[in-house]
């Protein structure tokens, strides 16, 4: 009888671990998700603390009040873990008179993915060594809308390259060239740099990035030729108005098939564009305030058309009754050039 028990309880004892595993395998998860989240919450505090007790924050990040730090002001959690509270994945504090630098235990939420800081009053230089911490999971950086300031710093590619898909520079005082380090974000679909004070040229690896589909750096002092390697396929929407670029719209452009946005307004540019009028996903096209000249052409086929501002420049020549085909187009703009004829 004893050897029947011997023989039989190891293969119990196996089946028992077996059935015990799964469950201290899920309870030393919810206890590791538990701390992940409790360390978050001590996290948010000590970044309130940081920028010094902000009054719209000081009511909603407290703990006494309201014990769940996912339903603070501004804070996206994801997961269940810890009795139903989760790890924090998104910051969004716009708009709150911020003004001190942004704390370093910002990157210690190890999950943040997204983190909105625009319309802030954020100054100095890019802050790089607070937000680099974070690099291998930021997915969304808006710091639009501040008072940042001096040149973007070269390594600026090392911020989340295999992640960052949004990034938001916009409306700041950012100076000199656009740094060829930003062709390293190849997961980038967004980028804003617009109403800085950039200078040079507009660089070759925006108009060759091969997941860019909204690219706007209008409103700098950009300069130089467009591009001619114009390769980046996915743009939908591209916004350069606003600045000193020279020169004519290189034919590569015909290529960016799924445009639907194209803003050159208020530069420098010459030559003609008749192949725009044949682009057929263009919904919006403004050159106005540029140098091009010629006549415009009599077969007009982009019929998606919706608005067009050709004003302010030397086109010559008469106002092709083509127009009239246009049934989506709602806003034009042919003022201030030397079109000759009658209009029908």
């Amino acid at each position: 009888m004893s050897g029947w028990s011997s023989s039989c309880r190891s293969p119990l004892l196996l089946v028992l671990l077996l059935l015990l595993f799964p469950l201290a395998a899920d309870a030393t998860s919810q206890t590791t998700a538990a701390a992940a989240a409790g360390g978050d919450r001590d996290t948010l505090l000590a970044i309130k603390k940081s920028w010094g007790y902000p009054p719209q924050l000081a009511a909603s990040w407290d703990p006494s009040a309201t014990a769940n730090h996912c339903a603070w002001k501004g804070v996206t959690c994801s997961g269940g873990g810890g009795g139903g509270i989760g790890v924090v994945t998104e910051l969004s504090l716009p708009g709150l008179n911020l003004t001190l630098p942004i704390p370093a235990s910002v990157c210690a939420l190890e999950n943040l993915a997204r983190l909105d800081l625009s319309y802030n009053n954020l100054a100095g230089a890019f802050p790089a060594a607070a937000l680099y911490p974070c690099a291998a999971r930021l997915r969304s950086l808006d710091l639009s809308h501040n008072l940042l300031s001096g040149p973007l710093p070269s390594g600026i590619g090392s911020l989340s390259p295999a992640t960052m898909e949004h990034l938001d520079l916009s409306a700041n005082l950012f100076t000199g060239e656009i740094p060829e380090a930003f062709a390293g974000l190849t997961e980038l679909t967004q980028l804003n740099m617009s109403s800085n004070k950039l200078t040079g040229a507009v660089p070759a690896w925006a108009l060759r990035h091969g997941k860019l589909e909204y690219l706007y750096l209008f409103d700098n002092a950009l300069s130089g030729e467009l591009p001619r390697d114009v390769t980046a396929v996915n743009l939908i929407e591209l916004d350069f108005s606003m600045n000193r670029l020279t020169g004519e719209i290189p034919d590569a452009f015909r290529g960016l098939k799924k445009l639907t946005l194209l803003f050159l307004y208020k530069n420098q540019l010459t030559g003609s564009v008749p192949w725009l009028f044949r682009h057929d996903r263009l919904e919006s096209l403004c050159l106005d305030e540029n140098g091009f000249t010629g006549n415009l052409p009599s077969e007009i086929t982009a019929a998606n058309l919706i608005l067009l501002n050709l004003s302010r420049n030397q086109l010559t020549g008469g106002i092709p009754q083509a127009f009239g085909n246009l049934r989506n187009l709602k806003r034009l703009f042919l003022q201030n050039n030397r079109f000759t004829g009658t209009l029908c």
